[in-house]
């Protein structure tokens, strides 16, 4: 089919947005984002607070990919109508229907392009059970072994507070030893220094007695 001269061309647009898949817009680039004065915020013990999952455009764009990796009777549609976009222009049913005509012509099938999108579900369900094997492998796994490793520092935390108390109970009776050993100390310098005392007195006075007696007798006897 001829294409119409003189009509004007639209701005290309990709093969699934031609058919209704519209892709996400672009991320914006790091000049496009608003200046913001950075903040640096302290590391926290809070749990992180769930948030809502967002379409990530260049995940999107890989599934994509692989969704329509191998052939099949949809694809094959997608690509006839975009051979006659430029001769029927953008009307989607008309271009599906035209597109239809020609594949049917060819031995594909209105059922075989029905079906064609189980194929495209099992490619994505394909890239599902991927991912999730190695969320579960490597992802999991890893938050498994810090779960252990945190679990682990809490037993070891808490064995360390038992100890604490331990100790804290041990130092407790040895203070009470030590202070009953001050009190047996104290105890025993005081009765020393009282026997010391008493003894000393004693003596000084048994030395006064005889000191008095030798000076009677001397009064008395004479010199010899």
């Amino acid at each position: 089919m001829a294409e119409p001269s003189g009509q004007p061309k639209g701005p290309k647009k990709s093969l699934f947005q031609k058919f209704g898949i519209t892709e996400p817009a672009p991320e914006p680039t790091a000049s496009q984002l608003p200046r913001t004065t950075p903040v640096v915020q302290a590391p926290s013990a809070t749990p992180s607070v769930y948030t809502a999952p967002v379409v990530d455009a260049t995940l999107l764009g890989k599934l994509r990919e692989a969704a329509f990796s191998k052939p099949s009777a949809y694809k094959q549609l997608l690509e006839a109508a975009e051979t006659m976009r430029s001769v029927i222009g953008d009307d989607e049913s008309k271009l599906f229907r035209a597109a239809a005509a020609i594949l049917t012509k060819q031995g594909v099938t209105v059922h075989a392009i029905q079906q064609a999108f189980d194929i495209h579900l099992g490619l994505l369900e394909e890239e599902r059970k991927r991912f999730q094997s190695t969320v579960d492998q490597s992802v999991m796994g890893e938050i498994a072994s810090l779960k252990k490793r945190r679990d682990d520092l809490a037993s070891q935390a808490d064995g360390k507070r038992k100890e604490a108390v331990r100790l804290q109970a041990e130092a407790a009776e040895l203070d009470n030893q030590r202070s009953a050993l001050e009190a047996d100390v104290a105890g025993r310098e005081s009765k020393a220094q009282s026997v010391q005392g008493n003894f000393t007195a004693a003596y000084e006075a048994a030395v006064n007695e005889l000191a008095t007696a030798r000076q009677r007798v001397t009064q008395t006897l004479g010199g010899a």
